[in-house]
């Protein structure tokens, strides 16, 4: 089958780095039904609407199977108003609830950051963004090295890795750098892996047409 012969050609190391994706100690893959997200607010406005955006595109591809919790714009359990009701207030009650979804075994934090910040020590050279691997509770998106690129598109792309998926050397998602292989949607190759490490539906997730499928 042509996903499988596709899943065979990962490029983990690329001399131009668009994402990275590491796996640190054992991965373990659950199948959750909802998984709720929590915003950094140090995040601008138009990033937030895109990551929200990019949720919602994984939402629609998924098709109900998987359900990533995004809430609206409105006012948080602490009383204040916030852009993004999941947002938090910097590094400190991003690491609690990280912690929280460790032990919970649900749930993604997605944390801004700068290059030179010193927040997470294992932040790789030239990485745009990155997540430790399936199953794992974190995304980091370094801001001061996206240059302009579409933060919707790389929030994707590290969901993809966090629901199951590998880079790939084939225009896709996950082709791991920035170019024109890369795709700003959800398609057929992205979504057979996540439905094959999930045990999804396959026919009955949304995908869109890349070169090379009908």
């Amino acid at each position: 089958m042509k996903w499988f012969l596709v899943l065979t050609f990962f490029l983990l190391n690329c001399s131009t780095t668009y994402w990275q994706y590491h796996l640190t100690g054992e991965t373990r893959v659950i199948h959750p039904t909802n998984i709720p997200v929590w915003i950094d607010s140090r995040f601008s406005e138009k990033e937030t609407e895109d990551i929200k955006n990019a949720l919602n595109e994984w939402n629609l591809a998924l098709n109900g199977q998987i359900k990533i919790i995004d809430q609206h714009s409105g006012e948080g359990m602490d009383g204040k108003k916030r852009l993004y009701l999941n947002s938090f207030d910097g590094l400190e009650e991003g690491k609690k609830l990280e912690k929280q979804f460790e032990e919970s075994g649900l749930g993604w934090v997605i944390f801004a950051t700068k290059h030179d910040a010193k927040e997470f020590e294992e932040i790789p050279d030239d990485a745009l963004a990155y997540v430790d691997g399936i199953d794992q509770h974190k995304m980091v998106i370094i801001q001061d090295r996206l240059g302009g690129r579409a933060i919707k598109d790389i929030t994707m792309h590290e969901i993809g890795h966090l629901l199951g998926a590998f880079h790939v050397n084939t225009p896709s998602l996950m082709y791991p750098s920035y170019g024109n292989r890369q795709f700003d949607c959800i398609d057929k190759i992205t979504l057979s892996q996540v439905a094959t490490v999930r045990r999804l539906d396959f026919n009955h997730l949304n995908y869109c047409v890349t070169p090379g499928w009908e």
